[in-house]
């Protein structure tokens, strides 16, 4: 009898067992899909704020450059805005050894900071000759240059399907050019360079994030 009492506890114990160990593994995928779905919240807020902020930017530049026809001064302001901002968000919030990845990888910054001077300058003379709105327009056929670029620097071959898709952004850009009222093909030429350029910038940062550790896609 007290052999059989024994018994019951003990599968009274491992049903509670089985219970407590079913209800954790509820809860923690309860919570990872909390934890997915804020992060997607997120993302999404992120996204929506970047979109704000780069129309709130560009209507800014066209206003400048409107009024003050100076690239190059104004990407300078920029840059040592940035400078300021970003040396305050170290100084207070520096991710652990980011200064000693940042000197190690010191030469790497060279051609990001080249191509996104560049960049800005070509694009601000661009909204002082051209509407902004076919400066984007034309800045939109970056993901065309970025095939050329990956096939000429890495030999990378886009496959077919890839391709088709980029022939509605050409044919958009070649219209919006034929149909702008406010033509000048100097602003046009400098919002092309100015696409190429941001796209051997969007190559060399990521080169820096690669080697700097933070990111690992080949």
């Amino acid at each position: 009898h007290d052999m059989r009492l024994v018994g019951e506890i003990n599968s009274a114990s491992n049903r509670r067992l089985r219970v407590l160990r079913w209800f954790r593994r509820a809860q923690s995928r309860l919570l990872k899909g909390r934890c997915a779905e804020r992060r997607h919240v997120v993302t999404v807020a992120l996204l929506v704020c970047w979109y704000l902020t780069a129309i709130l930017a560009n209507i800014t530049n066209k206003t400048i450059m409107s009024r003050y026809n100076h690239p190059s001064f104004l990407v300078l302001l920029q840059i040592l805005a940035n400078l300021l901002l970003n040396s305050a968000y170290l100084a207070r919030y520096e991710p652990k050894g980011a200064i000693t990845r940042l000197k190690r990888a010191a030469p790497l910054c060279f051609p990001c900071a080249v191509t996104l001077v560049v960049s800005r300058t070509l694009t601000y003379f661009s909204f002082s000759k051209v509407p902004a709105s076919l400066t984007q327009t034309v800045k939109a056929s970056t993901p065309v240059f970025a095939v050329v670029v990956a096939y000429l620097l890495n030999g990378r071959r886009t496959n077919f399907k890839t391709l088709l898709t980029l022939v509605p952004i050409i044919v958009g850009v070649a219209l919006s050019a034929v149909t702008e009222l406010k033509f000048e093909i100097a602003g046009f030429v400098s919002a092309v360079l100015a696409a190429f350029i941001s796209t051997l910038q969007s190559f060399a940062t990521k080169n820096f994030l690669r080697e700097t550790g933070v990111i690992d896609d080949p």
